[in-house]
């Protein structure tokens, strides 16, 4: 699919819809500013994240995740608008499929966050023991191309 046309000004990003070439709603841009207010917000936000603890954060994500497929016929429609792709696609990558992800994930994971005792050898360091704990890492931030799903 050939990119399509697009306008930005210093405060808004104009697209058209590639299915049609209408205008898209336009989208605010962000400042410097605004962006490092937000990485201020996630960071602080972070720290009450992790307190929560694996559980309760899965259970929230499992939660918003249900939200998402009960209005997912308002994501594949803006995703069909903005990218092109079709009902089918839209659904599986970006609706439905990541929220499946979301799911296996929770579970790949469980258990490597639990402690590990690190071999150490007792010869060479008599009385030392060692572990891996996993903890969050604080906040992370992709720069996504807009045709690709973000799961």
């Amino acid at each position: 699919m050939a990119s399509q046309p697009m306008l930005m000004t210093d405060d808004e990003i104009h697209g058209v819809s590639p299915l049609d070439l209408t205008p898209l709603p336009p989208v605010k841009r962000t400042t410097p500013d605004e962006l490092a207010a937000a990485v201020r917000r996630a960071r602080a936000a972070q720290k009450s994240w992790e307190a929560l603890g694996f559980r309760q954060r899965a259970k929230l994500l499992k939660a918003a995740a249900r939200v998402m497929l009960e209005r997912r016929a308002e994501s594949i429609e803006i995703i069909r608008r903005e990218a092109g792709k079709s009902p089918a696609q839209a659904a599986m990558t970006e609706a439905i499929g990541p929220l499946d992800y979301l799911k296996n994930w929770i579970g790949v994971v469980r258990p490597f966050l639990k402690r590990q005792k690190l071999p150490i050898s007792a010869l060479a360091f008599p009385g030392k023991k060692g572990w891996v704990d996993m903890v969050p890492r604080g906040v992370v931030a992709g720069g996504l191309r807009w045709r690709v799903p973000c799961s």
